[in-house]
């Protein structure tokens, strides 16, 4: 992530020693237009391959089995109660469990 950032502030200064404006380019009718293009092909990628399946994580398996068990067991901390892993499997004894 941090060489990204890097590597942007980096031809960021390259333009700006060539004289070149991001404004300027982004403002002109042609920046306009390749603007405009990769906003079109951005949106059919996500509409035609990615929404469902990244909906899909997000709401069935973050959502539903990730986010609302981390609920319930937070609830069930505040008030004194055992985890629903403890409640469930009471022979496993969490407090001696060796780990190798």
């Amino acid at each position: 992530m941090i060489k990204y950032l890097i590597f942007i502030i980096g031809a960021l200064i390259v333009l700006s020693y060539f004289g070149i404006t991001l404004q300027g380019i982004v403002e002109s009718p042609a920046g306009q237009s390749n603007l405009y293009y990769v906003k079109k092909g951005v949106l059919y990628v996500w509409d035609n391959y990615l929404a469902k399946p990244l909906n899909y994580l997000y709401n069935e398996i973050f959502i539903e089995l990730l986010w609302k068990s981390f609920l319930i067991n937070l609830n069930r901390v505040k008030t004194g109660q055992p985890l629903e892993i403890e409640q469930y499997a009471p022979n496993i004894n969490f407090e001696r469990a060796q780990y190798h």
